[in-house]
This record gives C-alpha cells, structure tokens and sequence, in this order.
C-alpha cells in the first residue's frame, strides 16, 4: 500500500508517533523517526533495526532538516 513511499515522523518515540509510525512500516513505508534523547531504545524495540531514529531536540531547525535529509537519502 505504502511501498516506496517514505515518512518522517517528529515526535515519534513514543505514544501516537510512535503508533503512526508502526502504521506506516507495516503498511510498508520507509520511516524516519525523531524524538527527544534518551527515547530511542524503547522505540527502536517496537520499530524495528531497519528504520532510523534520530534524537534531538526539534525545536531545533538543524535537526528537523538533518531528520527530513535522512528521509530524502532513504
């Protein structure tokens, strides 16, 4: 269905990113996940080795654009 397509997910280590995010990898997306540090075991755990996740902070312009880059790459 979502074969081919990729996303970035800000804020999606946990709650209803991290639901969305598992959505969208098992309707068969290319995700990148961002969220605060410290929150990426536990995601990555859910999510699977095969999709990144990238913490800091995102307020942060640098960071959203290095998350949508790794995006863009995949």
């Amino acid at each position: 269905m979502l074969t081919g397509k990729s996303i970035v997910i800000i804020g999606g280590t946990s709650g209803l990113g991290l639901a969305a995010a598992l959505a969208f990898i098992k309707n068969g997306a290319e995700v990148v996940v961002s969220g605060k540090p410290g929150s990426a075991k536990v995601a990555s755990q859910i999510l699977g080795q095969d999709n990144p996740i990238v913490e800091g902070d995102a307020a942060s312009p640098v960071f959203s654009q290095e998350s949508i880059n790794l995006c863009i790459s995949r």
